[in-house]
């Protein structure tokens, strides 16, 4: 306890402001200790002189570590609250991914999975908006498939820049296999991507590359108009979006290959179709006539026929 007969007269004490606020004189003062830990402090104070006693030094000490106790429930409170506050985001953050993962089970409709998860990605990250790429990798580029968020005249933009695999951060995060986040637009050297999204009045973007066993299937950004940090948790939660992401985009290219064999096929049995119409009409007019004139030989009309000749007129009719 730390006691002071007249602040006015103390060389120690510092606060002038607060004395001349609060009209302090006399003053006394404890700390809130709790296993040897400072939690808070407790302070009385006289607008006259006044020097407390010793007795009224022990009831402080006494209160001192009464509030000691509650001021370190209160943190514990707290610190469960926060704790249920995160219970509660992790338990609709995996509801959201049990969502997207059936709806990526029972669609093939690509645009309506991806429009979906990167709603919730963007939702979730606390994010302002976003979007989705595919990559193409005859042309080592990427190319946006859906946003959240977004103008039209930003979707526009993204659609006919070209975003490079090798020269970008969509393109770096993709070769590297784990989100890239840039908190600041202001403070790097922006690729045609980013230069696009600045432009546009976004100053933060997280990137997350879409994988499928180490291949690139596409990229997942979500991005704040307000520079800041990207936590970790954030990150995490982005690359689990990212993986249902892939399955999506990898069954769509899957019933897009069996959508074109399919119509190659069809193509094709139409061709052998026309092909057996077409032989089956050469052939079957010097067919008939072999057929008729072995059968006209075979009834003897020109006259009789040896053993021998009988045998093989009735293989000819027979093939």
């Amino acid at each position: 306890v730390q006691k002071v007969s007249d602040v006015l007269t103390d060389t120690e004490f510092a606060r002038s402001d607060v004395q001349q606020a609060a009209g302090i004189r006399s003053s006394m003062s404890a700390p809130l200790l709790l296993d040897g830990e400072v939690v808070g402090g407790l302070s009385l104070y006289r607008t006259e002189v006044d020097p407390f006693d010793e007795r009224e030094e022990a009831l402080l000490e006494a209160f001192a570590a009464q509030a000691a106790v509650v001021v370190h429930n209160v943190h514990l409170v707290r610190a469960l609250e926060e704790r249920g506050a995160e219970l509660v985001r992790r338990v609709e953050q995996m509801e959201a991914l049990t969502d997207v993962g059936q709806m990526v089970g029972s669609s093939l409709v690509l645009d309506e999975v991806l429009s979906n998860i990167i709603k919730n990605a963007v939702r979730f990250s606390g994010c302002d908006g976003g979007s989705v790429m595919e990559y193409v990798e005859e042309e080592r580029c990427f190319t946006v498939r859906s946003a959240y968020a977004s103008s039209p005249e930003l979707l526009a933009r993204l659609r006919t820049t070209r975003i490079e695999l090798d020269s970008t951060l969509v393109g770096r995060a993709a070769r590297e296999g784990h989100p890239i986040a840039v908190p600041n637009l202001d403070l790097v050297d922006l690729d045609p991507h980013l230069q696009v999204l600045y432009d546009d009045g976004w100053r933060s973007v997280l990137a997350v590359p879409v994988l499928r066993d180490s291949h690139i299937i596409g990229a997942l950004v979500v991005r704040r108009r307000t520079p800041g940090e990207f936590s970790e948790e954030t990150s995490e939660f982005l690359e689990a979006f990212a993986s249902q992401s892939a399955m999506a985009v990898y069954n769509a290219q899957l019933f897009r290959e069996l959508e074109q064999k399919s119509a190659e096929l069809q193509v094709m049995s139409q061709h052998k179709s026309d092909f057996l119409a077409s032989m089956s009409h050469e052939l079957r007019t010097p067919l008939n006539a072999v057929i008729g004139f072995s059968e006209v030989l075979l009834e003897r009309l020109f006259g009789e026929l040896n053993e021998r000749q009988d045998e093989y007129l009735r293989d000819i009719l027979s093939s």
